[in-house]
């Protein structure tokens, strides 16, 4: 019987990262692009959050910029996801703790003017800083 390799799905052969990229890639893709279709609001300013901002589905609280931030997280991660395993770990670990200074940034500064943000976001936040820096470590760089 062959032994499977750490970091690794025993039914795909496919490395933990490479999972983490894709589906944190696709969901962050499909919440950006749903997020400019409720609002392309740049504003900057006092004003900027409330003026703009939308609920993507009733839930996540959103502008433009969150969308863009949203946007280039995807298509990053999707791009990390299509290298080998030995990067696919960087970009995942890197992706995961920009999320997680992010969230930070967030609970500390809450009233900042720029990105709409909730609760809820805060729970991606999270959940893709965790995933990242853990499917990350959790992979060895010479997982098929």
């Amino acid at each position: 019987m062959a032994q499977q390799a750490a970091g690794t799905s025993a039914a795909s052969g496919r490395p933990l990262v490479w999972w983490y990229l894709v589906v944190s890639g696709v969901y962050l893709l499909i919440t950006a692009i749903a997020g400019f279709a409720y609002t392309t609001s740049f504003g900057v300013g006092p004003t900027a959050k409330s003026v703009g901002s939308s609920q993507i589905f009733g839930i996540f609280e959103t502008n433009g910029w969150h969308n863009l931030g949203g946007l280039v997280n995807g298509v990053s991660a999707l791009g990390f996801a299509m290298t080998p395993t030995k990067i696919a770990r960087i970009g995942a670990i890197v992706i995961g703790f920009a999320s997680g200074v992010l969230a930070i940034l967030l609970f500390a500064w809450p009233s900042q003017p720029l990105l709409a943000s909730n609760g809820a976001d805060q729970v991606i936040h999270i959940s893709v800083a965790v995933g990242g820096i853990a499917a990350g470590l959790m992979t060895r760089p010479e997982a098929a």
